[in-house]
């Protein structure tokens, strides 16, 4: 879910929340606060997420660290689940204790130079924009919990088979339970 999807989570199924900056970010607008806002308490009414990314920057570590001192107090004051989102120059020393896992974010290069640090360094790891096989199986092998990307479901049928290539190759065919991880 992002503040800019036009439809709610089927209660049946767990969702994170993320704060939409990517997508303001690619589109050439300012982050929306009071979208974000709107849209997680209409969205926490209905079902609470596992977890929601914290406001970030793209590839900004200072303004990244400015706006969880924002944004963090008011969602730890709701008990919502906190990812932080991890941007270029940042280190596991700048991650506030209250982070419930990493979002990892930042420019392509710095993302995946720097994936085992995080995911060495934290239990909960997911990375953002992972889009093909060759991305997913790396994001798995450095010990990412979860991993997201438009692609999957917008993308060509070619991605769509990547990913139906990848589950079926991890699990050995077997049916995952809900909430088991694979």
């Amino acid at each position: 879910m992002t503040p800019h999807d036009m439809r709610y989570p089927d209660e049946r199924i767990p969702y994170i929340f993320d704060n939409g900056v990517w997508s303001d970010h690619i589109n050439d607008r300012d982050f929306d606060e009071r979208k974000f806002w709107d849209k997680l308490n209409q969205t926490v009414r209905r079902q609470k997420p596992v977890w929601v990314v914290t406001p970030d920057k793209i590839a900004d570590r200072d303004e990244t660290l400015r706006r969880w001192d924002r944004y963090a107090p008011i969602l730890i004051q709701a008990n919502i689940p906190m990812f932080m989102a991890v941007q270029d120059g940042m280190t596991p020393q700048d991650v506030p204790c209250e982070a419930t896992g990493i979002f990892v974010g930042g420019s392509t290069d710095w993302k995946w130079h720097n994936l085992r640090m995080w995911t060495e360094t934290f239990k909960r790891v997911h990375v953002g924009r992972v889009n093909t096989y060759r991305l997913l199986d790396m994001a798995h092998r450095a010990g990412a919990e979860s991993v997201d990307g438009s692609g999957w479901f917008r993308g060509d049928q070619n991605q769509t088979a990547q990913l139906e290539q990848f589950l079926e190759e991890t699990t050995n065919g077997k049916q995952i339970e809900q909430g088991e991880l694979i």
